[in-house]
C-alpha cells in the first residue's frame, strides 16, 4: 500500500486498514519480524532488559513482587485493588519494572503505599525469604 494505513494507538495496539489486521504489539513485532509469539518475547525481555516467566522460574528468583503478592494473599487483600486504587501513582511502566526488570526497581512507591494503608514495615520487604512467613505470623500475633 503506497497510502497511510497503520494506526498506533496510544494504548500500544495498532491497527493496519490495508489489511485489517490488528492486535498488541507482541502481535506487531511478530507480524513485522515474521517471528513466532515466544521468539517475540524473547526479543522483547532481551531488548527491555526484563526476566521472561520462564528465567524468574529457573533461576528460583524470589523479588519484591513476590513479596507484595505474599503479603496480599496473607492480609486477604486483593493485589489488582490496591494497584487499581493507585493506578495514578503507580504506571504500568513502573509495575512491570517490579515484576520483571533484572534490574532492582525503585521500590519505595509501593512499599510507602502499603506502610501508610496497612502498616507493612521495612523489615518486611527486607526479610530473608525463608523467614517472610514468620514474619507474617509473628506480625498478625502481635497485632491481634
Amino acid at each position: 500500500s503506497k497510502t497511510n494505513s497503520l494506526n498506533l494507538f496510544h494504548d500500544e495496539i495498532y491497527t493496519c486498514f490495508h489489511c485489517g489486521e490488528s492486535g498488541d504489539v507482541f502481535g506487531f513485532v511478530s507480524k513485522i519480524e515474521k517471528i513466532s509469539f515466544s521468539e517475540t518475547v524473547q526479543k522483547m525481555a532481551k531488548a527491555s532488559g526484563i526476566y521472561t516467566l520462564e528465567e524468574l522460574k529457573q533461576k528460583n528468583i524470589f523479588r519484591f513482587w513476590d513479596r507484595f503478592l505474599i503479603l496480599c494473599e496473607h492480609y486477604h487483600i486483593a493485589a489488582d485493588s490496591v494497584l487499581r486504587e493507585y493506578s495514578s501513582e503507580l504506571t504500568k511502566e513502573y509495575l512491570l519494572g517490579l515484576k520483571y526488570s533484572k534490574e532492582e526497581p525503585d521500590t519505595a512507591p509501593l512499599e510507602n503505599i502499603m506502610q501508610m494503608k496497612y502498616g507493612i514495615s521495612k523489615e518486611f520487604w527486607n526479610a530473608a525469604p525463608e523467614h517472610i512467613m514468620e514474619y507474617l505470623t509473628v506480625e498478625r500475633n502481635h497485632n491481634e
